[in-house]
């Protein structure tokens, strides 16, 4: 049985995490001129065409729920694996 990890902030002392993410969209690519112009496939309200978009889910980091610091790694990267973030959390908050 896995034990549950306590997130306390060791700055402000809350117990609120927030994951930042974000969704990488694909638009396929109708036409392209030689100046670098190009049409996307994308309906009249600019929304794009579900059926040939890609949606790929990135985490960009996690951030304190209080004070908005951002969980960094010992070399200043943000945490943005679950596994840097069990790491992080065990480096960094008590599990009293």
């Amino acid at each position: 049985m896995s034990t549950e990890l306590k997130y306390k902030c060791p700055d402000c002392g809350s117990v609120k995490l927030l994951m930042i993410e974000g969704i990488v969209k694909g638009y396929p690519v109708e036409s392209i001129t030689e100046y670098g112009d190009g049409d996307c496939e994308v309906d009249t309200t600019g929304v794009e065409v579900d059926v040939h978009t890609n949606h790929v889910d990135t985490i960009y980091a996690y951030h304190c729920g209080g004070c908005g610091n951002t969980l960094l790694m010992k070399d200043d990267i943000p945490v943005t694996e679950s596994k840097e973030l069990v790491q992080w959390i065990k480096d960094n908050c008590s599990q009293e």
